[in-house]
């Protein structure tokens, strides 16, 4: 997969385990409830370590929001 940003090198790897240990993200209801939304997945980049030795591996949490026309039970 291929991002935008700043500072890296706009690569992150998505590990077949990673998918497979995905965790489902949740967002607070007005009536106190929760409902799932999505999920987050755990990628690994490479960031600039800013003093021109190089980059380092760091491992980032990806949001992933579901965004359907119908209500989505998981």
């Amino acid at each position: 997969m291929k991002f935008t940003g700043n500072g890296w090198k706009k690569n992150i790897t998505i590990s077949k385990n990673a998918i497979k240990n995905k965790s489902e993200m949740f967002v607070d209801l007005s009536n106190g409830g929760v409902k799932q939304v999505g999920y987050v997945i755990t990628g690994k980049t490479e960031f600039d370590k800013g003093d021109y030795t190089g980059y380092s591996t760091q491992y980032i949490d990806l949001w992933i929001t579901i965004l359907t026309v119908v209500d989505t039970v998981f």
